[in-house]
């Protein structure tokens, strides 16, 4: 029991020690950042804690315990959205972001589970990424689930977009390999909006600096214009890598977020890898993660306002 006890804190400390130090910065040990959550590494101490319990060592049980609390509140600080939401009834602008890969049972599923709660989010512009093959081929699947809104589909890769307004100047980039980005653009009340849906490597060994600090991505919107950039990034909200979007983009979440933040897996989420990002001439005023599992992933919905 006593080596079991060590391997635990052993563990627990490579996780802190990564979060105070070197983040994800280096390839070989992003993998253990990632997975090394505060929630994880208080699971752990708490597991250090029962068993120092169980062989009568109080003393040490309770500095264990202790620390598993910590990090439960350094959890919580940080993906637990505490806004009032008070305006999400009638937003200027609602943006959705799902990845649905993990949805079972082929179009038919997709029908009955996903389109339906896509429906009622009744979203302005819903990007969806790692949609099945047997729908992305076709399009007039979305026009007929989804009548007056635009769809565009890119390419073969999973991803589309939907939009109530026209869309136009529709890209597909490849950043790097299988790692996408859908550039487009719609008028919504009289205002431009750029709109970026991204989708990155799930492998958590590859480096996420350049697709993250693609220079696609941190080209500032024209002047008069908002821009949403969403998608599944596979990489965690505390990423370093993110700090090269400070003074360009807000975090949706970060702004206006109302709850658990955590999209991955949906069951149970342990992963913030999904976001919403803003720029230019928007603001989110409420941003929540429905607790749906049609997807191995939840979404991510935000209710944006113009800003002058």
């Amino acid at each position: 029991m006593k080596a079991t006890v060590r391997i635990l804190v052993c563990v627990a400390a490579l996780g802190v020690v990564l979060r105070v130090s070197f983040h994800d910065t280096i390839p070989m040990t992003a993998a253990a950042y990632y997975a090394l959550t505060p929630m994880i590494i208080a699971i752990i101490l708490a597991a250090a804690g029962v068993l120092l319990i169980a062989s009568h060592r109080y003393l040490s049980a309770c500095a264990i315990l202790s620390a598993a609390v910590l990090m439960g509140l350094v959890e919580g600080s940080s993906q637990l959205g505490t806004a009032s939401c008070a305006n999400f009834d009638r937003p200027q602008l609602r943006v959705v972001t799902w990845n649905i890969g993990g949805s079972r049972g082929g179009s038919q599923s997709l029908r009955a589970k996903v389109a339906d709660a896509l429906a009622d989010f009744d979203a302005d512009v819903a990007l969806l990424s790692e949609a099945p093959l047997s729908t992305t081929r076709s399009p007039d699947f979305w026009r007929s689930r989804f009548p007056g809104y635009s769809v565009a589909v890119p390419g073969a890769v999973g991803l589309v977009i939907l939009s109530k307004s026209s869309l136009f100047d529709v890209r597909l980039h490849e950043l790097g390999r299988r790692a996408y980005l859908i550039t487009a653009h719609a008028t919504f009340s009289g205002r431009p909006l750029e709109i970026f849906l991204v989708d990155f490597p799930s492998n958590p060994g590859a480096p996420r600096q350049p697709f993250i600090q693609s220079p696609r991505l941190l080209r500032p919107p024209p002047s008069g214009t908002g821009r949403v950039l969403m998608g599944d990034f596979n990489t965690p909200r505390d990423s370093t890598w993110f700090a090269a979007y400070d003074g360009l983009y807000t975090n949706a979440f970060d702004q206006s977020g109302q709850g658990w933040r955590k999209t991955w897996p949906s069951l149970v989420p342990v992963l913030d890898i999904d976001h919403i990002w803003t720029a230019g001439s928007l603001l989110a005023v409420c941003t929540r993660v429905p607790a749906i599992r049609s997807s191995d992933h939840r979404p991510v919905i935000a209710d944006l306002a113009w800003i002058s």
